[in-house]
């Protein structure tokens, strides 16, 4: 079953603001990838969440509201209560959110990442470690129902000791999204290869004969070529044996 993430305060597609530049081909990979990274090769499913205030542009939202207490939001927050093992909140007003919604729909142990990625930015894996002593952030307000640790904000658990938070215990919830919680420690980008989604998970698809899809695409092109080799030299030898057989019967 793919890790449940949410990303929230961002679209999945449509133009930055102020720029003729695309979030999807912008924003959105940079995040991927740091998801991809993160999670070392594990298979993932995003929603994006944000209110646009355009209503032809709801498409370019899974899910299209504001987190605040109305019908709309209450109704999200029952059905995906202790949904979620990611939450990331990129370029939120983190002073202003309401930790304890994002709590309700994290599983148990579940992380929150606050970044703050923006079209013109590249890849740093720094722009997704806010910690709780930066101006953006009132410590108050996330601590309460997180615990900050190695740059990720873990959800604190009333029925859960701290060693449950260093290990990788079963997250359970309501919602069967029973998943292990992601690792705390993010691998160097040379390490990683700085792979993308698609790549990390065209490596992991795997047949009922065990063999890696990639692999067996490979051995088909392979017996092709042999194939065509094959007959390419026959065809050689039948031009030289005619060739042979026309000179000396002249």
């Amino acid at each position: 079953m793919p890790i449940k993430i949410l990303v929230m305060c961002q679209r999945k597609a449509g133009r930055c603001s102020g720029s003729t530049q695309k979030v999807e081909q912008t924003v959105v990979p940079i995040i991927e990838q740091y998801l991809s990274n993160y999670l070392h090769t594990r298979d993932y499913k995003i929603d994006y969440l944000s209110k646009l205030e355009d209503a032809n542009q709801a498409d370019k939202v899974d899910f299209n509201m504001e987190v605040d207490n109305n019908a709309q939001f209450n109704d999200f927050l029952k059905s995906k209560a202790n949904y979620y093992s990611i939450i990331v909140l990129n370029t939120c007003p983190y002073r202003f959110i309401k930790f304890d919604y994002i709590s309700q729909l994290l599983c148990n142990n579940g992380v929150v990442i606050l970044s703050k990625v923006n079209c013109q930015d590249t890849y740093d894996k720094n722009l997704f470690t806010i910690p709780p002593t930066d101006t953006a952030i009132s410590p108050s307000n996330i601590l309460k129902f997180f615990t900050f640790k190695d740059g990720f904000y873990i959800k604190t658990n009333t029925t859960t000791n701290s060693s449950a938070i260093t290990n990788s215990s079963a997250i359970t919830n309501t919602n069967t999204n029973n998943n292990k919680r992601p690792p705390l420690v993010i691998k160097d980008d040379a390490d990683i290869g700085m792979k993308t989604r698609s790549q990390t998970k065209k490596q992991n698809v795997i047949n009922k004969g065990g063999k890696t899809k990639t692999k067996r695409i490979k051995r088909k092109r392979k017996n092709k070529k042999n194939k065509n080799k094959t007959k390419r030299i026959k065809r050689i030898k039948r031009t030289q044996k005619r060739r042979y057989t026309t000179r000396y019967r002249n």
